[in-house]
């Protein structure tokens, strides 16, 4: 996980720039002085409070507020920008330790696995054990991409918490992977569920795509199993926006079985 410590670097320089101006400013007294540790990163170790009180960062906003952190700061964009590549658990024991928060991240963590298992069990009885899902996005421009586990859109929820399998034609190599039309049907689960990014909101492409041949003859249109998502919604994969995906795939899938909880 070290690897990733350099993208929350300028977080903490900004805390540990507020404790040494604190510091300063009341005289450098030993007893009110805010105890640090040294935390190893990619650049190099730096000096990091303890137990951070205010912290500003320019993204993971969700990962911070996940493990209880008094975020007071973050960049306008901070939540539609999951760049972190570490599994979810990793994630969470990460920013625990950063921030000193180490107890909420177990907490959490606990808290998800319970989630996660109720998933699970929802679904036991509903779906084939052979049954696939797949994650694709549609662009403005009309290109399709399958998604894997690991790059949002809800492939954290499905895959890894869920444990539901992918298309079988899907390595989850590369985690994201353009396909034509043409070879899609290869690619198509019997599950599908498909995001479309469209800030112009013109509705032009996916409008094209629920028309052509190809997406009619697909047996997951047919059985009525291809689930149009909110972007927004399925974008993200903090921690905290993937424990309430668990709940949307469940409830989606139960209801394309006709199954009310």
């Amino acid at each position: 996980m070290k690897k990733h410590i350099f993208i929350v670097f300028a977080m903490f320089i900004i805390l540990a720039a507020c404790s040494s101006a604190t510091t300063e400013n009341i005289g450098k007294s030993d007893d009110t002085t805010e105890e640090t540790r040294v935390f190893e990163t990619v650049n190099g170790e730096i000096e990091i409070p303890n137990k951070p009180k205010r912290i500003v960062t320019d993204f993971y906003g969700g990962e911070l507020l996940t493990v209880g952190a008094n975020v007071v700061g973050v960049e306008p964009t901070a939540f539609d920008h999951p760049f972190i590549q570490d599994k979810l658990e990793e994630t969470v024991q990460l920013f625990a330790d950063l921030t000193g928060n180490k107890e909420e991240g177990k907490a959490f963590l606990s808290k998800f696995a319970a989630k996660a298992e109720e998933g699970r069990e929802k679904l036991k009885e509903v779906i084939n054990e052979n049954d696939t899902f797949g994650i694709y996005e549609l662009t403005d421009k009309g290109d399709i991409w399958i998604f894997g586990d690991n790059a949002g859109r809800g492939g954290q929820a499905l895959y890894n918490a869920l444990q539901l399998e992918m298309p079988h034609k899907n390595e989850n190599n590369d985690q994201t992977l353009q396909l034509s039309m043409e070879v899609l049907p290869e690619y198509a689960a019997d599950y599908m569920f498909l995001t479309t990014y469209d800030p112009e909101n013109r509705g032009e492409a996916l409008e094209e795509l629920k028309a052509s041949s190809i997406w009619q003859g697909l047996d997951a249109t047919k059985n009525e199993r291809i689930f149009y998502n909110d972007f927004d919604t399925f974008y993200r994969y903090d921690p905290i926006a993937v424990y309430e995906q668990i709940d949307l795939f469940v409830e989606m899938i139960l209801e394309s079985n006709q199954v009310t909880e």
